[in-house]
């Protein structure tokens, strides 16, 4: 596989998870220049498919703080906040999902399969509800957490 080929399958797949979990393209595109900050702490993989990764992200607003997010093929647990506290899909979580199509490409040459993941079901359906934001008086869906 070229990195033409990577490159433009990587595109559709953020097209393909902006429209399954609500968000905007845009935000999507923020999140993967994120996702290059990760450390990869474990990558389970078997059947030459990727089931779930490990990462951890420096927090962004404290020192010597930081994040660990576990994605995969049944779910999804992030240490922030607004997963912990606020049960919401955050970024890291987002981010590990790209990550995990990242490394499917690049190794296997096939896309990770987001349908396997029933998980992501229900936070599309919020998003599409409008379901109010959380800390907020709004029901306008931004296309995302605001963190």
């Amino acid at each position: 596989m070229g990195d033409k080929d990577g490159d433009t399958r990587l595109k559709e797949f953020l097209v393909i998870l902006s429209r399954r979990i609500g968000y905007r393209l845009s935000r999507l595109i923020d999140i993967a220049e994120y996702a290059g900050e990760a450390e990869v702490i474990e990558v389970k993989e078997g059947d030459g498919k990727i089931y779930g990764i490990r990462l951890r992200f420096k927090s962004e607003t404290r020192d010597d703080v930081f994040h660990y997010a576990l994605v995969g093929r049944y779910g999804a647990k992030c240490t922030c906040e607004a997963n912990t506290l606020g049960n919401e899909l955050c970024k890291h979580i987002v981010a590990g999902l790209i990550i995990m199509e990242a490394i499917s490409l690049g190794k296997y040459g096939k896309d990770i399969d987001i349908d396997e993941m029933k998980w992501l079901e229900s936070h599309g359906d919020a998003q599409r509800r409008g379901v109010q934001n959380p800390g907020t008086s709004s029901n306008i869906s931004d296309g995302g957490p605001p963190h």
